[in-house]
């Protein structure tokens, strides 16, 4: 019957599987800008339920199986499980989640929710494919950096508006990487000056393979998150204020990472080690103000 639309257990029109495991969208139905998507999020992910600045849109998922934690930055947060509804209407807010089980939700939306999202995931599931044959550590860092950095955002309380860009400036800040020479990428021990200045030119490259997937904001993040506060750093010297402050969210992070993580020419640093440096380095190479915030997320977590 042409009135009457049957869709059977794990039947979807189209799939799309990011390159985090487990992490499925699939489009059940759709008719006359209307959509019904399907959801399969593994524990552990984190991500972000977007504005809706038209008045005119609205999304409601309503959660099969699982558990979410939706953590607005100004509102108490909400654990959603099985048989919970969201409803999402004109905001300038986005929410934050976090998988806490395994879940399956269900979204009802009156705009293209799934093709927006389809575009983006499969341009970057081609470059995070290549960069994980190439070189696995900086795919994992790249996830690990995400989700310090909305961590610190939210410790920060940064605006809202801006926690969109900050959540995908971060999942691919090293994105150009990729465009490394291996022997430089994967090299077991120190850089020589010129692999250094080789190695300066992915957040360039990180920027270009981004901007017209995210826009100019995201790929600005992207671009100064090796920028100092003295204004030594690179790929222009800006310093304190013409820096961007989600930038600078992803530089703590990133550096905090990098030392936490074994390398093959280095071992691993403690979380307080790490942080001992980065409290060093505030004066001239971090903001302040975002490594005391890293600090809050560390002892929340009970790790220092």
């Amino acid at each position: 019957m042409k009135s009457l639309t049957i869709i059977k257990q794990d039947d979807y029109i189209e799939r799309t599987v990011s390159d985090l495991k487990g992490n499925v969208s699939e489009l059940i139905f759709s008719h006359n800008g209307t959509e019904v998507i399907r959801y399969h999020m593994p524990k552990g992910l984190q991500g972000i339920f977007e504005a809706l600045k038209n008045e005119r849109f609205i999304e409601t998922y309503y959660i099969m199986s699982g558990k979410l934690l939706i953590s607005p930055f100004e509102e108490n947060s909400e654990i959603l499980s099985s048989g919970d509804t969201m409803v999402i209407t004109c905001s300038t807010h986005s929410y934050p989640f976090q998988v806490l089980e395994d879940t399956v939700f269900i979204c009802s939306a009156n705009n293209e929710v799934f093709y927006k999202d389809k575009n983006q995931i499969e341009k970057l599931n081609t470059i995070m494919s290549k960069l994980q044959e190439k070189d696995g550590r900086t795919r994992e860092h790249c996830i690990r950096v995400q989700q310090l950095s909305m961590k610190i955002a939210r410790e920060l309380k940064i605006p809202d508006a801006n926690l969109d860009d900050l959540f995908f400036a971060s999942r691919f800040h090293d994105i150009g990487k990729i465009n490394i020479p291996s022997k430089i990428l994967l090299k077991p021990g120190p850089l020589t000056s010129d692999e250094k200045e080789i190695m300066k030119s992915h957040s360039l490259e990180s920027y270009k393979m981004i901007v017209d997937t995210f826009g100019e904001n995201v790929a600005q993040m992207v671009l100064q998150h090796h920028e100092q506060i003295d204004g030594k750093g690179y790929p222009y010297g800006l310093k304190n204020n013409e820096i961007k402050l989600e930038a600078k969210i992803i530089a703590v992070a990133d550096a905090y990472d990098a030392m936490i993580a074994n390398r093959p020419y280095c071992n691993a640093m403690t979380p307080r080690q790490a942080i001992n440096i980065l409290l060093e380095e505030s004066s001239n190479h971090f903001d302040l103000n975002c490594t005391n915030a890293l600090i809050n997320c560390l002892k929340q977590e009970q790790l220092l």
